[in-house]
């Protein structure tokens, strides 16, 4: 194989000692440093992209490779950037996880037209939750106490999903409150051997993690999983000793303060900070009952719907069991969705202040999630 190899770091100068050991030719290195261009690596130069660009113009069934270590986002922008002036999709060649993260002595190659990884999903492990916060954006508080997550049939989605997706960048294990689960630390083990190299993290209100089993963070540790705590205001007097007990256990942890929820619907379509994209600038990923939806509303909507006896479009994940192919499966989940028309989140940071956090009322109501378009 001839190649140019996108970037002159440490992995592609890796990637570079296997090749030449099993008989590739690197034609260059194409770096963005402009500080490196003139520069050679083991007699092969480092120069800028747009001239290794001309390079592969006039040398025939020449690859470009990229070898980093960096979020699937970014990996998918380096990608496109390449395309975007002037190489083939179907030339670009993405190294390995293995070989990237040192678990392989030899890179496997993935073609950025079959490029199967996400950078972030999410799950229930629960329903329930030891809060009850109004606008909760995956609603909560309103699904039927005799619903629960079947152990069994996500574990199936989650190996389902794993033939679809190589790799993901991080997963979040979530409720409800996952700590409530019994089954946590089984959890844990199964995530990370379908994604040994994700970054598998807990999201936690923070109330039970004094009460949190030996076997549990055994297991948290065995298999290098950590706490996203979300810090409420009824509790922030608590979290010092929170965090003191965590760094006790060895249990690494970030803290999210929020302050304040932002209601996520609106009450219809024509309001005048309606988004019309034609893909989604969010990806927060939900797996749910089988099917992969773009984010916690449309995952759960029909809770809301079932709750207040409200219309608003649902039914919207992509199936994966009868996905055929990753690319089946990304296109759809990107694509924009009905519900899309509704949600306030895109604009929240631009046009809003969050309202003051509050536990949901008894019974909740549809105030906690609709927010009327001239609140500020």
């Amino acid at each position: 194989m001839r190649y140019i190899s996108r970037t002159a770091g440490h992995l592609a100068k890796k990637f570079y000692a296997w090749a030449k050991e099993n008989g590739h030719e690197c034609l260059s290195f194409a770096d963005s440093n402009y500080h490196l261009w003139g520069q050679s690596i083991d007699n092969v130069s480092v120069e800028s992209l747009m001239k290794a660009l001309k390079r592969y113009a006039s040398n025939e069934n020449t690859k470009i490779v990229v070898a980093v270590d960096a979020p699937v986002k970014t990996i998918r922008d380096i990608c496109r950037e390449l395309v975007g002036i002037g190489f083939d999709k179907s030339d670009i060649l993405i190294v390995g996880i293995d070989f990237i993260k040192g678990n392989a002595t030899a890179p496997t190659f993935m073609p950025y037209t079959s490029y199967n990884s996400l950078e972030y999903l999410e799950f229930h492990i629960t329903h329930r939750c030891n809060l009850n916060c109004a606008g909760c954006s995956h609603f909560v508080p309103i699904i039927p106490k005799n619903i629960e997550v079947n152990e069994v049939s996500l574990k199936n989605d989650l190996s389902r999903l794993k033939e679809l997706v190589n790799h993901i960048g991080n997963i979040r294990i979530m409720g409800g409150e996952p700590l409530l689960c019994s089954k946590l630390e089984d959890y844990c083990e199964f995530v990370r051997g379908l994604y040994p190299h994700a970054n598998i993290k807990i999201v936690s209100n923070g109330i039970l993690v004094d009460k949190m089993s030996d076997k549990l963070i055994a297991s948290m540790k065995e298999h290098n999983v950590s706490l996203d705590i979300t810090c409420y205001p009824p509790l922030y007097d608590k979290y010092d000793k929170i965090a003191k007990n965590l760094d006790k256990n060895g249990i690494s942890c970030v803290m999210d303060i929020r302050w304040g929820m932002c209601p996520i619907l609106h009450k219809d379509s024509n309001h005048k900070f309606r988004h019309d994209n034609t893909s989604l600038v969010c990806e927060c990923y939900n797996l749910f009952d089988g099917s992969l939806y773009p984010c916690p509303p449309t995952a759960y909507i029909d809770f809301f719907n079932d709750y207040f006896g409200e219309h608003f479009p649902s039914d919207e994940g992509v199936n994966i069991y009868s996905c055929k192919s990753f690319q089946e499966l990304w296109e759809n989940v990107i694509s924009k969705k009905k519900l899309c028309d509704y949600c306030n989140h895109y604009f929240m940071t631009k046009h809003f202040e969050r309202r003051p956090f509050s536990m949901s009322k008894h019974p909740p109501t549809k105030e906690d999630y609709i927010r009327e378009y001239d609140e500020k």
